[in-house]
């Protein structure tokens, strides 16, 4: 009994762009996922509501990961997708994601570093490891850097860890999105 392979949301472009569209959502989707954490960090004032709002954030990007590769498994491939399938399109979903990721700390940072009371925190903090680390070299020269951090750089660190963090994560949900054929053949 042979399947026939469902087409992908009707676009009018080819099956490429309809794939890339569909990604670009999913991107956006899982993005979601990151603005919760960006907002976690505006609402440090909160206590425990800002920690298990970035909790929240954290542990559901594996979970959006797993759901947008089963859905492209089952609605796009007719149930069946090779490992490097399923990679490869959570790798282009992923990189949407971060896009959003990026813009979503980038604007949380921004909006914290004019804060005085989280600036004021910061200060401390690293008063206080100045303090620790002052009979040890090197570490006053880190400090001081630690000091100026724009914005900007603060996002592009945090989305280089998240793509540690995002490979690890697609290679690992993609071993259980992944369906062979019951026959082993190849999909038509």
């Amino acid at each position: 009994m042979n399947r026939q392979e469902p087409e992908i949301e009707k676009g009018t472009g080819t099956v490429m762009q309809d794939l890339r569209e569909q990604s670009w959502r999913d991107g956006l989707w899982l993005g979601c996922c990151y603005i919760v954490q960006a907002l976690a960090l505006l609402l440090y004032r909160f206590g425990i509501i800002s920690t298990l709002l970035f909790v929240a954030g954290f542990v559901a990007v594996p979970v959006v990961i797993y759901k947008v590769g089963t859905r492209y498994r089952d609605l796009t491939k007719g149930g069946y997708a090779r490992y490097l399938e399923v990679t490869s399109y959570l790798s282009w979903t992923y990189l949407a994601s971060l896009m959003v990721a990026f813009l979503a700390y980038f604007v949380a940072f921004s909006l914290l570093l004019k804060d005085a009371t989280f600036v004021g925190m910061m200060e401390e903090s690293l008063n206080l490891l100045q303090e620790m680390t002052k009979d040890i070299d090197g570490y006053q020269e880190a400090l001081s850097q630690l000091r100026g951090l724009t914005p900007l750089r603060i996002a592009w660190t945090v989305v280089f860890n998240m793509i540690v963090q995002g490979l690890l994560y697609i290679y690992i949900v993609s071993i259980f999105i992944k369906r062979n054929r019951p026959n082993g053949g190849e999909q038509m």
